[in-house]
């Protein structure tokens, strides 16, 4: 992905099959990221994170979120 600030290469593990729905495990075998975000405060503010949703699409991720432990609901939350 042009812009992305970074690449993995990754050697196919094992291809699992649920239905229509397909997950590709891989082993990381090399990375390289651009100088700038090795040098960056917030090194995840500067890459251009992706995902695969479906059908060929790709969505950037804008922003990382956790988890929080447990509430005193006993429910996990979202910290925003």
């Amino acid at each position: 992905m042009d812009g992305a600030g970074y690449a993995l290469e990754c050697r196919l593990v094992q291809h699992l099959g649920f239905g229509a729905e397909r997950i590709l495990l891989g082993q990381v075998v090399a990375a390289s990221m651009d100088r700038e975000a090795v040098e960056a405060d917030d090194p995840l503010a500067y890459l251009r994170l992706f995902t695969f949703l479906e059908n060929g699409t790709y969505g950037v991720i804008e922003k990382g979120r956790r988890f929080r432990e447990k509430s005193d609901l006993g429910v996990d939350s979202l910290s925003i």
